[in-house]
């Protein structure tokens, strides 16, 4: 038996569009890497300085669109794994080798990205958490869920761990990093503005590729626990049953919704400098961004699945009225 694509009518069509609105939020925020050197100040630990407009939508997508995007992405991957291994057995499929072909292609293409493209690329951490989620689909939903909260405890909890290194050694780092991000920034810009394919290449894969991959490790940690909520979801079989869960998923809206927002004003009194915390003031920005984003993440999804529901079943009604008066 021969795999072959879901038909049309069995695609749940909400979910589609919700990942094409995340995509349009994942994009917006890349905007900036795509027409400035902001790598050479994140991997530096420098801080961007806009100008003029600029700095209002530089608030705007911190405080709206960072962070609260790609976490509703990593939880549809999630939960497209969950729903596509289900339907591969329920086909009696290999689903693990069909999933593992996937991932395995998905890897290939963003290494290709990584390394001759853009260092942005997302694609070879989504595939080798892809790889990983294969681990959990036979566990018991409990297990799957407290190894989500804990992976994301782990990675919050490594995050806060700059706050306790001692003023006087943050300031000599930072110094450092100053000094080096000066002479970083000059060889960067000039690479990008005269260098030939092959010298911007090779120097990339120093400067770019090889810190992307060395940071895998960390970064991998909230991406993973948000597949892991996803799938979670999938083998609870929520988005089924949407409306049967409405009460459930209010009660989620109200706790991450609060906290979120909470977080989310302390958040822009940090970037508009109300409250100053010194040497920490960055690290604590990136803090409460990334924070923020997965608590608003759980407090956006159900709103989008009512109205995509609610538009999915307009468009029906629409067609079928169209139909009936041709006839």
């Amino acid at each position: 038996m021969n795999p072959s694509p879901l038909p049309l009518n069995e695609r749940l069509a909400a979910l589609d569009i919700i990942r094409g609105i995340a995509l349009l939020g994942i994009f917006l925020v890349n905007i900036p890497a795509f027409a400035s050197p902001i790598f050479i100040f994140q991997l530096y630990d420098v801080p961007y300085e806009y100008k003029g407009v600029d700095t209002y939508i530089d608030l705007f997508l911190l405080l709206f669109v960072q962070g609260k995007f790609f976490t509703i992405f990593s939880f549809l991957f999630g939960l497209g794994c969950g729903i596509f291994l289900r339907r591969a057995e329920e086909r009696h499929y290999f689903a693990a080798a069909l999933w593992s072909r996937r991932m395995a292609s998905l890897l290939l293409i963003g290494l290709f990205h990584l390394v001759f493209f853009w260092y942005g690329d997302i694609l070879h951490v989504y595939a080798i958490g892809g790889f990983l989620l294969l681990f959990f689909y036979n566990r018991k939903t409990k297990t799957i869920l407290l190894w989500a909260i804990g992976l994301l405890c782990f990675f919050y909890l490594l995050a806060c761990m700059q706050f306790f290194i001692p003023a006087h050694v943050l300031q000599e780092a930072q110094l450092e990093y100053k000094a080096l991000h000066e002479h970083a920034l000059t060889q960067y810009l000039s690479t990008y503005r005269q260098a030939d394919y092959l010298s911007w290449l090779l120097y990339r894969l120093n400067v770019e590729v090889v810190p992307m991959l060395l940071n895998l490790p960390f970064s991998i940690f909230p991406v993973f626990s948000m597949f892991l909520f996803g799938l979670y979801t999938a083998k609870k079989e929520l988005v089924h049953n949407i409306e049967q869960n409405r009460s459930f998923f209010k009660k989620i809206q109200l706790i991450t919704g609060a906290t979120g927002f909470t977080l989310t004003i302390i958040l822009a009194i940090l970037k508009l400098e109300i409250l100053k915390y010194g040497l920490y003031q960055q690290a604590a920005i990136h803090l409460f961004t990334n924070s923020s984003g997965i608590f608003l993440c759980f407090f956006i999804l159900p709103p989008y699945c009512y109205s995509c529901n609610f538009l999915l079943t307009l468009r029906c009604w629409v067609c079928l009225s169209i139909v009936e008066q041709w006839h």
